[in-house]
């Protein structure tokens, strides 16, 4: 590096995703930016993404478009070895030439929410009319998921439920 500081730009679209190999994460279009900074002991490296990720909704298995923002800051040495620090990474390669491509990556998978879900109403019709044939509440679709989760209480909770109740 000439300089202290080096800015890249990058699009991470389909191509990359594929070229990664992931099942998780496999279509999407996000810009990611690099800053690179010179430090006494090696390099700071930081990533910041944003875009969309394409994924199978977990309700309906249709694909669903979620807001991705990311950010990852590490310290990049150039050393052989592996490290147990998320934040520091060893680079082995003798040139000190690191791939970012993993990071960013990662960087993105992780701002996945746990539950990738369609909003509420937007689910495959086919698939949750399947769904609701197993499901015995009588009103099936016409509440989120939520309610139904909290309507469906372990009866053995609902002692506990009570006393909590009584304590107000």
């Amino acid at each position: 590096m000439a300089e202290n500081v080096l800015h890249r730009d990058y699009v991470l679209d389909d191509a990359f995703f594929a070229a990664i190999g992931s099942a998780e994460l496999t279509k999407g279009r996000m810009e990611a930016s690099v800053d690179v900074r010179r430090i006494s002991h090696g390099y700071e490296i930081e990533l910041d993404c944003k875009g969309i990720a394409i994924v199978p909704c977990d309700r309906c298995l249709d694909d669903v478009s979620l807001d991705i923002e990311a950010h990852d800051r590490f310290v990049a040495v150039l050393r052989d070895g592996e490290s147990d620090d998320d934040g520091l990474v060893y680079v082995d390669n003798p040139e000190g030439i690191f791939n970012v491509a993993w990071k960013l990556f990662e960087a993105a998978a992780l701002a996945l929410p746990v539950r990738r879900v369609h909003p509420d109403g937007q689910c495959n019709g086919e698939m949750d009319a399947m769904l609701c044939a197993y499901e015995t509440d009588e009103e099936c679709g016409s509440e989120s998921d939520d309610e139904r989760e909290d309507k469906a209480i372990d009866p053995r909770w609902e002692g506990l439920k009570k006393l909590l109740n009584n304590n107000k």
